[in-house]
């Protein structure tokens, strides 16, 4: 009977259960951001784009029952009409806030930037802060 013991608790630990995958504070993200199409970097601009309207990103609930915080660096493109474009992830202490934050970027909605007294497509970045012990992030 304890060999029987010893040898499903071994398979386990070989089949990776979630159980003995203990999660791991910090596993970082980075990526080199490319954008495509005509946009104004944030210097060109005379009025940089601003949010007005933002979904709380979902805090990962793996993440949460650990009690782990951690951040993202989000980059994006905004449009003349003030929509998010090419969302895309510069840096994030975890994959799993790297997803929550570029996904919620995709569905805010921003004033656009101005040159000369004209909405242009921008470049921009947002900082999100994931914190277990508020209810939402903050950016």
């Amino acid at each position: 009977m304890k060999t029987w013991i010893a040898l499903a608790f071994t398979a386990c630990l070989l089949c990776g259960c979630a159980s003995t995958d203990p999660l791991q504070p910090i596993n970082p993200v980075s990526n080199e951001v490319h954008f495509s199409g005509a946009y104004l970097t944030p210097e060109q601009v005379d009025t940089a784009p601003m949010v007005t309207d933002q979904v709380a990103p979902d805090y990962p609930a793996q993440m949460r029952r650990a009690n782990l915080d951690g951040k993202a660096l989000v980059a994006l493109i905004v449009l003349p009409n003030g929509k998010p474009d090419q969302v895309q992830l510069i840096e994030a202490t975890h994959p799993l806030f790297a997803e929550a934050a570029v996904e919620a970027v995709r569905h805010w909605h921003f004033k656009p930037a101005m040159k000369n007294g004209t909405a242009v497509a921008a470049s921009m970045q947002l900082p999100i802060e994931f914190r277990h012990d508020i209810d939402a992030a903050s950016f």
